[in-house]
């Protein structure tokens, strides 16, 4: 710890690269349909980049005009607004724009830009910023504030094993990550080969299969559970549903006393805040949610696999928001809701489903509580090792 010193954000940083008041219409162009990606606050949290599906492009022309200084490996992306503080390190050779309350930190060659990034997301780090960031109704954090805020450096080759530690951990969370992703694209491709092209059945809908509405085969959960039973696994909220069908994350907080609305394992529970978003999740337990989700039972149990991917279609979603009331806060309408029209199947075709789908769920499941175990910690050993707690030679990631 002798050789460890304070110092400040900026005087490690040898570029800022801020371009966030640009948009292609003050460089006299407009967006692309593919392209350069233009990543904003919208699209980058810490540690991953979300809501993919709304990043837009610009082309050749308008990323020359518009980046004069270029993203490289090894930059770290840091929001300014709305919310500010996502620290995002950049390990690509993508090109990409800054776009909306984004910038680009630069670390000079004499640090681990990684290690730098991981000191950034410290509990630490981030009360610095909270005491920095201004504003009333919306806050934010001015880049030479944000430049101000102290980490702790050890030297070089302790500060190389910590981010090797702490990075072997998110490279396992980011592997988990996109198995997920492929395993529940290649679910959605099945349920809608089966199930809305009909493809295995010539194109048209199979003898015994009907026409009919969401509230044909499903209902709202009904009963409460007591809120001092629940843990961050098994609370459902708003906050701690991931957008864009990512799944769920340990709740950061858990209703005190009384009593929620119950779910059980196979209920479909979809947050019905801004139902743009597109959060939801399929519940493998016994446990609650906050009022602002609904939690949809399937009325036979054998289809409750059918009812999740059958709500996880964008189709879904879009209905949704066509009747959705106020403006700010949109919410579904819950009756509407239950008028979703769809092709209910037969028994035996829900039970073919099934077979191929549930282990695929399964696996999904897995590696989600996987991931949040290596998060959790990972969580636990970096604000040790940044404080030279634990030592980082003692340390061992398998």
């Amino acid at each position: 710890m002798s050789e460890w010193k304070k110092v400040r954000l900026g005087d490690v940083v040898s570029l800022v690269i801020d371009h966030r008041g640009k948009t292609p219409k003050k460089l006299g162009g407009d967006w692309a349909e593919s392209g350069y990606r233009a990543l904003s606050a919208k699209t980058v949290k810490t540690r991953q980049s979300v809501n993919e599906d709304s990043i837009r492009f610009v082309g050749e022309t308008m990323y020359r005009a518009w980046m004069k200084d270029e993203i490289q490996r090894g930059d770290i992306l840091v929001t300014s607004e709305a919310p500010y503080g996502e620290v995002y390190y950049w390990d690509s050779d993508e090109k990409i724009v800054l776009s909306q309350r984004l910038f680009g930190l630069r670390i000079k060659p004499e640090y681990d830009s990684s290690y730098v990034a991981q000191y950034m997301t410290t509990t630490s780090f981030k009360q610095e910023m909270d005491a920095r960031a201004t504003g009333t109704t919306v806050f934010g954090l001015r880049q030479p504030e944000l430049l101000e805020c102290k980490l702790m450096l050890p030297p070089l080759p302790t500060q190389r094993k910590i981010a090797a530690v702490l990075g072997a951990l998110d490279d396992k969370i980011e592997n988990n990550r996109k198995i997920c992703a492929n395993l529940e694209a290649q679910a959605q491709a099945i349920f809608k080969s089966w199930f809305v092209d009909f493809e295995p059945f010539g194109g048209k809908m199979p003898q015994g299969w009907k026409m009919g509405k969401l509230g044909d085969v499903a209902i709202y959960r009904q009963g409460k559970i007591a809120a001092n039973g629940l843990t961050a696994e098994t609370y459902y909220s708003t906050e701690n549903m991931l957008p864009d069908k990512q799944g769920l994350m340990p709740a950061t907080s858990l209703p005190q006393i009384g009593e929620v609305p119950a779910c059980e394992k196979g209920d479909v529970l979809i947050s019905n805040i801004r139902p743009y978003f597109k959060k939801i999740c399929f519940s493998w337990s016994h446990g609650g949610h906050s009022p602002d989700v609904l939690c949809l039972a399937a009325k036979n149990d054998n289809m409750r696999y059918w009812l999740y991917r059958q709500l996880w279609d964008d189709a879904f979603f879009a209905y949704v928001m066509s009747s959705a009331k106020g403006t700010k806060m949109p919410r579904g309408d819950k009756e509407q809701i239950l008028a979703y029209a769809m092709a209910i199947p037969n028994e035996n075709d829900v039970a073919r489903f099934n077979a191929v789908i549930e282990p695929m769920c399964e696996s999904i499941v897995r590696k989600g509580f996987e991931s949040r175990s290596l998060a959790a910690m990972r969580d636990a050993l970096l604000p040790k090792l940044m404080s030279g707690e634990i030592d980082v030679e003692k340390v061992k990631v398998a």
